[in-house]
């Protein structure tokens, strides 16, 4: 008889951050590969890797992976890569997983929180009286990387897995793809048997493992990780992440908004590109930034900056142009709008 333990989501989370990408530009950069090369057509420059409050969607990493794997021409980065997504780079996740009391609790709070990481394999646990499976579905990975990112998933699956129990390892890892030219990489990363052209890819685990205790077990801290991961996946914002990065462009400098070519050329696309992106959102730039400007009106009334101060700010012409603009959005004057947040 075998249980499962399922990952609650089945479809790739579309907001996720851009550290797993960092990581490919970075594997790319220590074989002479520009970042420039890296993000080439993915929307994203440097400084959006660096932000960490810019979430990216999945088309641009694997659009990043498949401009690595075109510029390298080397087998086995994927593993190079997984081998970078230490525990610690996963915040709170990682926090929840190291503090559960076993390494089962650790799985079952990993997989129901699995939309916090970089991972785009699906998850999931088996188990019979025999072994132990801890499985990796790449059906939402596209063909072309799907290699480089199983071998990510799974190479970080075990680095994580490895500093949270150190010493202890599965017994073979198996992998759904005909072996790749650089075998012995896999062997010296995992430091078992592999085997290839197999039906699924999973590793198999001793079953006994998971009852083991971690050693920073600490139930009471476990809860409340776990309760901030919860927090973080309700509250993850389901807007745009084109629309994020836009306004992330627009608060540095409120009083002196940039023209749709200047926050195009910041995004490392063209105008054309940007406001078609834009028509697909349903939205315009003229929409996003009459959007901004009511939104920081209503943060800085909020905060007590006169009415006269927030339309100058905003750079509106006279304060006749910011009371209609404010009454068009909320129905009421700004000085009203002061008053009964007061």
């Amino acid at each position: 008889m075998s249980t499962e333990i399922p990952a609650p989501l089945a479809q790739l989370p579309q907001h996720r951050s851009g550290n797993g990408t960092a990581i490919l530009v970075e594997v790319g950069a220590e074989r002479g590969v520009p970042t420039e090369r890296i993000l080439r057509g993915t929307g994203l420059t440097e400084w959006d890797l660096r932000d960490t409050t810019v979430d990216i969607e999945p088309w641009q990493e694997f659009s990043a992976g498949r401009n690595l794997v075109a510029a390298a021409g080397e087998p086995g980065l994927g593993l190079i890569a997984g081998t970078r997504h230490h525990i610690n780079s996963y915040g709170v996740w990682g926090f929840a997983l190291i503090s559960s009391p076993t390494v089962r609790d650790a799985i079952r709070v990993g997989l129901r929180y699995l939309a916090l990481t970089s991972a785009f394999c699906r998850m999931t646990l088996e188990e019979d009286a025999v072994e132990a499976r801890f499985c990796f579905d790449p059906a939402a990975i596209p063909a072309d990387v799907r290699t480089l990112f199983v071998e990510r998933d799974t190479a970080a699956a075990f680095t994580l897995f490895q500093e949270m129990l150190p010493g202890a390892e599965p017994l073979r890892w198996d992998f759904a793809y005909p072996a790749p030219r650089c075998v012995q990489r896999y062997q010296e990363t995992f430091g078992v048997p592999t085997e290839f052209e197999v039906a699924r890819t999973y590793a198999v685990l001793d079953p006994g493992l998971l009852a083991s205790p971690l050693p920073r077990a600490n139930e009471r801290i476990a809860r409340r990780y776990e309760e901030r991961c919860r927090q973080l996946l309700d509250r993850r914002n389901p807007g745009s992440p084109l629309l994020n990065r836009i306004r992330i462009l627009l608060l540095r400098t409120p009083d002196r908004l940039p023209s749709m070519d200047d926050v195009a050329a910041q995004l490392n696309m063209g105008t054309r590109t940007l406001r078609r992106r834009l028509t697909e959102e349903g939205t315009s730039f003229r929409g996003v930034l009459a959007d901004f400007r009511m939104e920081l009106a209503e943060e800085l009334l909020r905060t007590g900056v006169t009415v006269k101060d927030v339309g100058q700010r905003l750079g509106y012409s006279d304060p006749a142009s910011f009371h209609r603009a404010f009454r068009s959005r909320t129905g009421m004057a700004p000085g009203q709008y002061a008053r009964r947040i007061r």
